[in-house]
């Protein structure tokens, strides 16, 4: 398997491993705080899993700092964040 096949089933994985982590830390968390609570902590904690499984089995990043990289996933998180939080909005006021 070429190397860009292997990263992109890897990069695929994660993201499906990262989509059960979030979802499923939302349902836990669920329990005892709000749905915008319960997601901006569990989509925040999939962030950080996402982003260190994707540097170093994804892409096998060995050089940079691990800090810088978690930051700038922090930027794609604000628009994930945004538009899941938007969803749940909406979704509670339909319900």
């Amino acid at each position: 398997m070429g190397i860009l096949r292997r990263q992109l089933a890897r990069f695929a994985l994660v993201g499906a491993v990262s989509t059960v982590v979030h979802l499923g830390l939302f349902a836990l968390l669920h329990v005892a705080w709000s749905e915008q609570t319960a997601n901006v902590m569990a989509l925040s904690i999939a962030t950080v899993v996402n982003t260190t499984l994707n540097r170093a089995w994804t892409f096998e990043v060995h050089h940079g700092s691990w800090l810088t990289h978690q930051a700038q996933a922090f930027a794609v998180f604000a628009a994930t964040w945004a538009a899941t939080s938007g969803g749940l909005a909406l979704l509670h006021r339909l319900v």
